[in-house]
């Protein structure tokens, strides 16, 4: 039966810096990597830069840019993800809340009502009919003031 031959002690001592060195690339990537990821901003641009053909990516990035107040570009992303996929349901509600904000009733009031007529049974549902059947009220009602 033959032996394995182990390793001098001189053959591992050089293995060691080789060993450090790997360690510390990984570890340098990875700090790298997770800068990136630093906020939810950085990442889902980071992702959609990577997929710009994903509309889940571009919805993302869209709520990013919703959740920090950045009403415009929300809807630009939020556009971009119904050019990709117009059956992406969410993204109505989400559109319809940052056209809310931005005092865009009558389109808010459009994008709720397609969500509450499309979307399957969620917590957003309710509140997306509601949403659509006020603004549009509202619309009406400005409408008629304005004559």
């Amino acid at each position: 039966m033959k032996t394995q031959k182990r390793p001098s002690g001189q053959a591992v001592q050089r293995g060691i810096p080789t060993f450090v060195c790997i360690v510390a690339l990984c570890l340098a990537l990875t700090f790298a990597r997770n800068s990136i990821y630093h906020t939810t901003l950085t990442l889902w641009q980071e992702v959609v830069e990577r997929n710009p053909k994903r509309a889940r990516a571009h919805n993302n990035l869209g709520n990013a840019y919703l959740n920090l107040g950045m009403t415009a570009e929300a809807i630009e992303e939020y556009q971009r993800t119904l050019a990709l996929d117009r059956y992406y349901v969410k993204t109505y509600y989400n559109l319809g809340t940052a056209l809310e904000d931005a005092g865009r009733p009558d389109e808010a009031a459009s994008s709720y009502a397609f969500y509450c007529k499309n979307s399957p049974p969620d917590f957003r549902r309710p509140i997306a009919c509601e949403r659509a059947q006020v603004l549009s009220r509202a619309g009406k009602d400005l409408g008629a003031n304005r004559h």
